[in-house]
């Protein structure tokens, strides 16, 4: 949804709506947290910035949004499983900014539910390392299922791009008077297969160290995509 309003009354309205969030009688924060308020929320700034963007996407929201991240993952730089949920918001986030009206219509919404997640593991006392992992994993795969749904989406626009210069490259050979005999393509190199492990068939805790090792190199693939989505940006700009 899209709302033109300065950022003052933005900021009181999204402020309102996390009052609202956290007064709710069902599931609050505060039955959750024995009387938890929202000033000491740790993640109250992220949530302000997270619900802005729910309004509107603009590069200064997007901006705040991934330095309050940054700033969350210094702080939690210890914790694997909180540093990864950032992590993860931050890669979705930076997706965003780089795309904006033309990013995965569910992009923000796959923010939304990681952060819900972030939040249920950071403020839930008592729970369990495995339940904090499971949680994590969960959310792990939704971010996969996301980065697969913009390959494919990629995919389908090149296709589409193609398909409007078929009928130009089709008369071009027909007007060739010569026709070049076709090249015999190099043998290329096989694909190397990654065999990926049965994580139904380990231990719990291996499972968790794969999958953590997995994000990394998906976040990591992810930034260079995006490092070189900018440095075209610029150079069209």
């Amino acid at each position: 949804m899209t709302q033109s309003m300065d950022d003052k009354g933005l900021k009181a309205q999204v402020e309102n709506r996390l009052a609202d969030l956290f007064s709710d009688e069902e599931g609050s924060l505060e039955t959750m947290e024995e009387g938890r308020s929202m000033d000491d929320h740790p993640f109250k700034e992220l949530k302000v910035l997270l619900l802005s963007i729910e309004w509107e996407i603009t590069d200064d929201a997007m901006d705040s949004l991934i330095r309050e991240i940054k700033g969350r993952e210094t702080a939690y730089h210890d914790d694997r499983i909180i540093l990864t949920f950032l992590q993860l918001l931050g890669s979705a986030a930076k997706y965003i900014k780089v795309n904006k009206s033309k990013a995965h219509p569910k992009a923000t919404r796959v923010i939304s539910l990681v952060y819900t997640a972030l939040e249920k593991v950071a403020l839930s006392e008592g729970m369990a390392q495995a339940e904090k992992e499971k949680i994590l994993l969960d959310e792990v795969a939704r971010f996969k299922r996301l980065r697969e749904e913009v390959k494919v989406r990629k995919e389908e626009i090149k296709a589409q791009v193609s398909s409007k210069t078929r009928g130009v490259s089709v008369r071009q050979e027909r007007e060739a008077v010569v026709t070049p005999p076709e090249e015999t393509p190099a043998a290329s190199e096989p694909e190397k297969i990654r065999v990926q492990p049965d994580l139904g068939r380990i231990p719990p805790h291996e499972a968790f160290a794969h999958a953590l090792e997995e994000i990394k190199e998906v976040i990591r693939a992810e930034f260079k995509a995006l490092r070189a989505e900018i440095r075209l940006w610029r150079e069209s700009g």
